[in-house]
């Protein structure tokens, strides 16, 4: 099964395309078709201007946070085939043994599900964050654990990387965390779970990195993953700061 990822990625450069809500003709369709998803496009028409006066924005009609872009629309689609094809059959299964199928975790791999948002470069699909989400929807229709664990290492730990990893961290990990490399994101502790800036994990530097010395408890994808994001506190004494 070819990765679809890979399939929609022309589609991200190519000019957005709306579906009309109303009847083809109506003014309200007419209306709408001027209106670009703002899953994928900044507001445009702050300065926009028709015969010398500014548009009163509250004569616009609202762009509905459902209203997806034509590869949104094909990702929706493509992953809800595959939620039904490959982890449908499986999903009563991995709930009575409480284990994740290392088959369906490949395949999701396979299909790019991992790597939704890290750029080409670095081996991901290059897709945007509505793009993910509406994937890890789709996947929660059929299976909410295969959801989640796409979830977290979607947008916690490859996020994570992305915006705070130097170069080097990125070009280490973004292309095993693409393809074959489960992340995991260790933050709740036993009295710190809601209240992250609570937790008593320390991390000590040392002349070789750093000395951890901690518990935490249930972290999301702790038996799939090979790569761990461990919180710890430096200086326990700045509080919240």
């Amino acid at each position: 099964m070819a990765s679809f990822t890979k399939c929609l990625r022309p589609l991200i450069r190519a000019p957005t395309t709306v579906r009309a809500a109303a009847t083809r003709g109506s003014a309200a369709s007419r209306t709408c078709q001027h209106i670009r998803p703002i899953s994928s496009s900044t507001p445009t028409h702050a300065n926009i201007t028709t015969e010398g006066e500014p548009w009163d924005l509250t004569d616009m009609i609202p762009t509905p946070i459902t209203h997806f872009s034509e590869t949104e629309h094909m990702m929706a689609e493509s992953v809800a085939k595959f939620a039904n094809d490959v982890i449908r059959p499986k999903a009563r299964e991995m709930d009575e043994k409480e284990v994740m199928d290392p088959a369906v975790i490949e395949q999701c791999f396979e299909q790019g599900l991992m790597g939704i948002e890290i750029p080409e470069e670095y081996g991901g699909a290059g897709m945007n964050f509505t793009s993910a989400i509406v994937g890890i929807e789709e996947l929660a229709r059929v299976d909410p654990s295969v959801s989640v664990m796409v979830d977290v290492h979607n947008t916690l730990c490859n996020t994570a990387i992305l915006k705070y990893g130097t170069e080097e961290s990125r070009r280490k990990w973004l292309p095993r965390l693409a393809t074959d490399t489960v992340g995991s994101f260790c933050l709740s502790e036993p009295v710190s779970g809601s209240d992250a800036f609570a937790l008593k994990t320390r991390a000590e530097k040392t002349s070789d990195g750093y000395r951890i010395n901690g518990s935490k408890m249930w972290i999301t994808n702790s038996l799939e993953a090979n790569f761990f994001i461990v919180f710890a506190n430096l200086d326990p004494s700045k509080g919240y700061k």
